[in-house]
């Protein structure tokens, strides 16, 4: 999703003077993309795909591509395994460490509702998989429900009024409502 949302805002900006002509801009957008550097992993796609950079023109007729030279294929397989290995260390690293500030910017962002014990609350449940096909926009608030106990800073055991079950809920589940 994210790769596709960032491949339609390069085609935008190429096609501004020709939008019928889209698909000759394609390969160079696809081109681009897989050769910028993800800000999340710290690597190309294409790198992390191929295992090396791949050459531009420009890196041709201007000579600037690096040659390694291997002694035969399984000392570049060798060669490579290793070094794929130790890049996607790195990005596994870069991966939870850009999860890290992710979390904490929508932390501070989130302004989230704090229920006490006996609070009257609504629950968000998702409809049973055979109801969904014809039901898509049917309610899935789930009323008559009353906090019977915090569990955590997020976690919240609700009863319903009406089987006097117990459930376990995330407070993004829960609604408020006033008696």
């Amino acid at each position: 999703e994210r790769s596709n949302k960032t491949i339609k805002a390069i085609m935008s900006k190429l096609v501004l003077e020709c939008p019928n002509k889209w698909d000759k801009y394609l390969a160079p957008a696809l081109f681009s993309y897989n050769n910028t550097v993800n800000k999340s992993t710290g690597f190309s796609p294409a790198y992390l795909f191929f295992g090396r950079v791949t050459r531009n023109a420009h890196d041709l007729y201007f000579g600037t591509t690096v040659s390694t030279f291997y002694r035969d294929q399984a000392h570049y397989a060798c060669n490579l395994y290793w070094e794929l290995r130790e890049v996607y260390g790195l990005v596994s690293q870069s991966l939870r460490q850009q999860q890290e500030r992710s979390k904490k910017l929508y932390d501070k962002q989130v302004n989230r509702t704090r229920y006490k014990v006996g609070d009257y609350v609504a629950v968000w449940m998702p409809l049973p998989v055979s109801q969904r096909a014809n039901n898509k926009f049917k309610t899935r608030l789930r009323v008559l429900f009353v906090v019977d106990k915090i569990t955590s800073d997020k976690n919240y055991l609700v009863k319903d009024l009406r089987s006097l079950k117990l459930k376990a809920v995330h407070h993004d589940l829960l609604r408020y409502i006033n008696p």
